[in-house]
């Protein structure tokens, strides 16, 4: 955006805002802006606030200077403006100068004052740790306002690419003419913008809010806005498959002087090259770079350190480096480039390593964690420890308030165990707004019995910084407590973040909350894009079963031996039980075998059940269900999990046939489950808990094993009226109130799977012809856990 001067009162005013003395004594009784920012935003939805903003455009002319006859004719509703938008820098400027061209001069000493005190709270939140809250403003232009009153000149800007959460950061390079150096703020206006215009969905929610996003930069492209449009450029070059196309949707923003279009065409240029792509980029970046323009010399360093456009020589990289980071001090300069290069895969050489210490050393907190991704970069996780200088140094970044430095103090006490110790890093970092600071916070506060209501914050506020482990729990919790649409919601979010068990979740939620042909079609996509066992195996069943895709036997087995053959436990066991059931022809127990044969030596709980399911009630063997129970007994010996003394204690307390010793054998499986009066996260399954409850039948303890079935029985109506396992339970309810154990025979488990496929093959069938099935009756099912399996 050119700048434009302001009137030279103005720009006195605005240029001397720390010195003049009426302007010092009302700034210093300033009202607490940051209080009144947090009132605003809990406020809601306020149209007067942007409306406020016409009201102070219609005053300006075309070079954005004040028309005296405008101001003395829109006075009071401008004084209005300013009360409504009042901590809007550029709405209070303008009042301001229409003060002073009406010779008001109380009206101009106020909003001078005011002023002031706006632009020292924005000025005071600069932090160029790009974790940390940017600098909050209504709307862009209060940016360029607070930029003149800093006595900084526009240079660029770009919307910052990262995933970003709860923000939509503007990057803006500013010259300072008295020091001759260009200075990187971040700003944001999205999240004011999309509280104050009143849609709480966009506020809460994941996925709309990166929506808004996208149509707010849609509106700045419109209206022909450079950032708008580099961002919607890098977009649409993001869909494309090849790199020639790629440069195609980039080069007129590129050549216009599109920071984020520059970067995605380095990007193309080494991850897909193809002739001219870096002679072509070098061709828009050198007029920039002999300007002068940081951005543009990282980038041209980084093709030398690449070999893009040039031959590859990392002493001229370096040569223009050093000249970026001479224009854009603090290291800046240098994180730009290392992060350049970093997500085309290029490791720091030893000279970059030299200029990232250099800027650590400077107080750059994000070089620091650049240098420790960097010596950490084969060592696993779990493994990294900091050493004592790295420590000495996360915790002056720390005290300078850097929440990159602030999660990496936390996350190193969490990898050695010292939860205690990390407790103080991560409430700094939370209140800091770090999304991961706040997810492992919510979750250590709720498995120490904390505030339920500060967790779900904790955990909000985390999904909507972007944290999609966040979203995943959001959404677990919600949908177990019936509020289905906003489980979709997260689900969604943390689909869209690319987390593979998200889109698993949200394609399993999805089909089952409905059943149009687009619902299909977007959950089999989400499915194929999660690339993992669980979505690959869930996409396998439907193939199996017909739901909601053409059914396709072969290609279900070819989508399980896929994982199966690289060693996947669960894709084996799913896989085995489809054997033995014969999907996929006539039953094959020999082949079932061949599959479960690595995951039985190491008693691996999805195999053991299989097969120890299969032993009890399919394979037809008289003693089968003595070898299941023999067969669980060594696997606990070797494998005390929860799920394994769960589906034991199920088979030994619900067969019938077994005998007194086992059944007792098997209430004392269920009692290692865990403790069924926990509460919070440590709290029972439901699935555990029906366990239980049947456990205490079996032995004639039948007022206890009501009690448990009726607490299995309220939550799940609580959660879902519908819910398909909820007359099971509450046949089981009755049995133990009338004195009778709930027992399952191979015949009685056999009939309820040919009435699951017979209710399957129906809702099919009406598909088929049309028909919407019943509500219910579309539920995706999951096939690898049966009667006895309780996930």
């Amino acid at each position: 955006m050119p700048l434009r001067s302001f009137p030279r009162a103005a720009v006195l005013a605005a240029a001397c805002l720390f010195a003049l003395p009426g302007v010092v004594a009302a700034a210093e009784s300033a009202p607490d802006i940051a209080a009144e920012w947090q009132a605003l935003l809990a406020g809601g939805n306020d149209p007067k606030v942007y409306s406020a903003f016409s009201v102070a455009i219609d005053v300006l002319d075309e070079q954005e200077q004040v028309v005296e006859a405008a101001c003395r004719e829109q006075a009071d509703a401008l004084e209005q403006a300013a009360r409504d938008a009042a901590l809007s820098a550029f709405v209070v400027h303008t009042a301001y100068r229409c003060a002073e061209a009406r010779g008001d001069e109380d009206a101009a000493e106020r909003h001078a004052a005011r002023f002031a005190a706006v632009a020292r709270h924005a000025l005071a939140m600069s932090n160029p740790d790009r974790e940390a809250p940017p600098i909050r403003v209504l709307a862009g232009r209060d940016i360029y306002t607070i930029l003149r009153a800093s006595g900084l000149e526009w240079r660029y800007e770009r919307f910052e690419p990262f995933p970003q959460g709860r923000h939509l950061v503007v990057l803006v390079a500013a010259w300072d003419p008295e020091k001759q150096i260009e200075r990187l703020l971040r700003f944001d206006y999205l999240e004011p913008l999309l509280v104050l215009r009143g849609r709480p969905g966009e506020v809460r929610f994941p996925v709309p809010r990166i929506e808004a996003r996208q149509a707010l930069a849609r509106d700045l492209a419109n209206a022909r806005m450079l950032i708008g449009r580099d961002w919607l450029a890098a977009i649409a070059a993001g869909r494309e498959a090849e790199g020639p196309a790629r440069v195609a949707a980039l080069r007129e923003v590129a050549n216009d002087g599109g920071i984020l279009a520059s970067s995605v065409w380095f990007h193309t240029c080494v991850r897909m090259p193809h002739p001219q792509c870096g002679e072509e980029l070098l061709d828009v970046l050198l007029p920039r770079a002999e300007a002068g323009h940081a951005f543009a010399l990282v980038h041209v360093a980084a093709a030398y350190a690449a070999g893009v456009g040039v031959t590859r020589d990392e002493d001229a990289a370096m040569q223009l480096l050093d000249r970026a980071n001479a224009r854009l001090p603090g290291g800046a300069a240098v994180l730009q480039y290392a992060r350049l290069l970093q997500e085309v895969d290029v490791t720091p050489t030893p000279a970059l390593r030299e200029r990232l210490v250099a800027a650590a050393a400077a107080g750059n907190a994000q070089a620091e964690v650049v240098l420790l991704e960097d010596g950490w970069r084969d060592t696993a996780d779990a493994e990294r420890r900091l050493t004592e200088a790295q420590e000495a140094a996360l915790r002056r970044h720390a005290e300078a308030g850097s929440v990159a430095a602030l999660d990496e103090l936390a996350a190193d006490r969490l990898r050695r165990e010292r939860t205690d110790d990390a407790l103080p890093w991560l409430r700094r970092a939370a209140a800091l707004g770090s999304p991961y600071a706040q997810r492992v916070l919510a979750n250590l506060l709720e498995r120490g019995g904390g505030d339920a209501a500060e967790v779900r914050r904790l955990r909000e506020q985390s999904a909507q910084g972007g944290d999609a482990l966040a979203m995943l729990l959001l959404g677990w919790q919600d949908e177990g407590e019936g509020r289905t649409a906003d489980a979709l919601q997260w689900y969604s979010g943390a689909a869209v973040y690319a987390l593979p068990a998200g889109r698993v979740a949200y394609a399993r939620l999805l089909l089952q909350t409905d059943a149009s042909a687009d619902a299909a079609r977007r959950a089999v996509n989400q499915l194929a894009e999660a690339d993992s066992p669980e979505a690959r195996r869930m996409l396998a069943m439907l193939h199996l079963e017909g739901e909601r895709v053409p059914r396709d036997p072969a290609k279900a087995r070819a989508l399980l031996e896929a994982d199966a053959a690289r060693g996947d436990r669960s894709s084996q066991a799913t896989l085995a039980r489809s054997l033995l059931e014969g999907r996929f022809g006539a039953p094959d127990a020999d082949e079932a075998q061949r599959w479960l044969r690595d995951g039985l030596a190491e008693f691996h709980p999805v195999t053991v059940d299989a097969w120890a399911m299969y032993l009890a009630y399919e394979s037809g063997e008289a003693d089968g269900r003595e070898r299941a129970v023999a067969l669980y007994r060594e696997a606990l010996a070797k494998r005390p999990e929860a799920m394994l003394f769960n589906n034991a204690a199920w088979l030994m307390c619900t067969t019938a046939g077994l005998d007194a010793t086992v059944r007792r054998e098997g209430l004392e499986a269920a009692r290692r489950i865990g403790d069924p009066e926990a509460v919070g996260a440590d709290a029972m399954p439901l699935g555990y808990l029906d366990t239980v409850a049947a456990c205490h039948a079996a032995v004639g303890e039948f007022a206890r094993a009501s009690a448990l079935q009726q607490r299995v029985v309220d939550a799940i109506a609580a959660s879902d009226a519908d819910d398909p396992s909820l007359p099971a339970m509450r046949e089981r309810l009755a049995h133990y109130r009338d004195g009778r154990a709930w027992l399952e025979t191979p015949e009685a488990v056999a009939a309820q799977r040919a009435a699951d496929e017979a209710a399957a093959t129906a809702a099919r069938a009406e598909r088929e012809r049309g028909v919407a099935p019943a509500d219910g009756e579309d539920a995706l099912r999951y096939r690898g856990v049966n009667k006895g399996q309780k996930p």
